[in-house]
């Protein structure tokens, strides 16, 4: 894969498509973008714990179970 895309623009492709569907069930559209942001969130916590080690790591704890809790 060549192309980088953030969180927000995967997203809104995942939207795009999820309002083409005609079935009523979009919940698995959901769980993706769920999955997505917990993701970055995960990604976020990291950055900012190297920013600064002092911090701790309870931030980066929180947002990987608050991924695991998407499944």
């Amino acid at each position: 894969m060549s192309e980088k895309y953030s969180t927000d623009e995967l997203v809104e492709f995942i939207k795009w498509i999820r309002t083409d569907i005609t079935d009523s069930n979009t919940s698995a559209f959901d769980a993706i973008i769920a999955r997505l942001r917990a993701a970055d969130a995960i990604c976020a916590e990291w950055r900012a714990w190297r920013a600064n080690p002092t911090k701790g790591m309870a931030a980066i704890s929180k947002a990987i179970a608050d991924y695991e809790g998407k499944q």
